[in-house]
């Protein structure tokens, strides 16, 4: 079975009711994500990974993504504006 699975989980570092219109319980489950939309409108910010600890990169991104996915229950969730990290 064809799945992917993202958990997001940033604390009180990302007002989702800010970047989205509406407050997300924590952490946030999104399967099978799928990006439907993305705005030319770029912004950066300092990326790292996992794999390669104290190695960053400024990376140039979407400033505002449109997201579908399927929640923690398996209903269908769509995020019509995420912006900032989240939309990273």
């Amino acid at each position: 079975v064809l799945k992917r699975v993202i958990v997001i989980d940033m604390g009180d570092r990302v007002n989702y009711e800010e970047q989205i219109g509406t407050d997300i319980k924590q952490p946030l489950y999104m399967v099978n994500p799928e990006i439907i939309s993305l705005s030319e409108e770029k912004s950066v910010l300092d990326e790292g990974c996992l794999s390669l600890p104290n190695i960053r990169v400024e990376i140039e991104r979407p400033s505002v993504i449109k997201v579908r996915y399927l929640d923690y229950y398996g209903v269908p969730q769509t995020i019509e504006r995420a912006t900032g990290i989240l939309a990273t």
